[in-house]
């Protein structure tokens, strides 16, 4: 699938209804379509507990809406998560009706897909925001965040065995890994190391391109040390380019290889919050993306590249707006011209 300005979205919608979520994703992105996440639905759909169904030890608490590990739970069921990891049991990963009502709905819908967007939380989100019952970040813990990897690899490849049943060919899907927990690179609350952040994407893209043709992206929502993703095999870099354009492109060398290699990126360039939205137009966002393009036009990206490897998406999810709020984003990106 060439890309060429395809419009996706990250995944979330504010709608109620699964049915209406699929409909209105089929309507402004009907060339790739993604899975519509749905966190006002269900505290189940919340981006960090919707991928944790069968985490060993899992403990979700929908009354007070929290989600954490009995540590001593965890590790007595290690034994069988890693038999169920090892002999390709992805059903046991499975992600049910109950925690993803729009993916069940867009997979029984009858539609004929000419491609589909999937996405899972990244394994550094994930990680760091499951918390044992001290508090304390299951991502610190080497033991938990291999099974954190291994457990977002599962559910990636589940998700992706699911769709195949609709028979898209393989090159029509792809994958985003979300990781806004980038964003705290770097900060003193955040004590992970560049390595321990490679380590994990690389092993998870690693292992789900090993059995599929598919290509495999990265979004961070806010501003991040860009090179880290660059560094590594993903194939999109989805990022907020409204807000942290003139970030990215302080990393321009890495950015030129990136593209080069076949990268896709991502462009967020429809703005999420209500302030934004209400100064532009179509036009103006237009504008915007192309004189971004005419800046690594100018930086030595070759312009034939970012144009054909290019993706058009909002900046950000919109599962925490109002369905009006999110219906204005749809309208501004339905239009947008590279």
């Amino acid at each position: 699938m060439e890309f060429n300005g395809t419009l996706t979205t990250i995944g979330s919608l504010p709608c109620i209804s699964a049915e209406k979520s699929c409909e209105v994703l089929l309507k402004y992105t009907p060339e790739l379509p993604a899975w519509p996440q749905l966190p006002k639905k269900s505290f189940k759909e919340n981006m960090y507990v919707q991928y944790s169904e069968n985490f060993p030890g899992i403990t979700i608490d929908e009354e007070n809406q929290k989600v954490y590990i009995i540590t001593k739970d965890t590790y007595s069921q290690l034994e069988k998560f890693y038999e169920h990891f090892l002999s390709n049991d992805f059903e046991h990963f499975a992600i049910s009706k109950d925690y993803a009502a729009g993916f069940h709905q867009l997979i029984n819908s009858g539609v004929v897909f000419n491609g589909i967007k999937c996405q899972t939380t990244g394994p550094i989100t994930f990680g760091l925001s499951i918390k044992d019952e001290n508090g304390q970040s299951i991502f610190y813990d080497a033991q938990l965040r291999d099974v954190v990897i291994k457990h977002i690899t599962m559910k990636s490849l589940w998700q992706l065995n699911r769709f195949s049943l609709l028979n898209p060919k393989p090159s029509d899907v792809v994958l985003f890994l979300d990781e806004p927990y980038l964003a705290a690179y770097g900060s003193a609350f955040t004590a992970i190391s560049r390595e321990d952040i490679t380590n994990s994407l690389q092993e998870v893209v690693r292992s789900i391109k090993k059995s599929n043709n598919l290509r495999i992206g990265v979004h961070c929502c806010a501003n991040t040390d860009w090179s880290i993703l660059l560094d590594t095999d993903i194939d999109i870099l989805s990022f907020d380019a409204y807000e942290f354009f003139d970030n990215l492109v302080l990393y321009i060398d890495k950015l030129i290889a990136f593209v080069n290699r076949g990268g896709v990126l991502s462009w967020g360039i429809v703005p999420t919050n209500e302030e934004a939205i209400a100064k532009e137009s179509n036009e103006s966002l237009s504008a915007r993306l192309k004189k971004y393009i005419k800046i690594l036009k100018d930086k030595g990206v070759q312009e034939q590249k970012i144009l054909k490897q290019c993706i058009i998406t909002p900046a950000c999810g919109l599962g925490s707006k109002s369905e009006e709020t999110a219906t204005k984003v749809l309208e501004l990106l339905k239009d947008i011209k590279v």
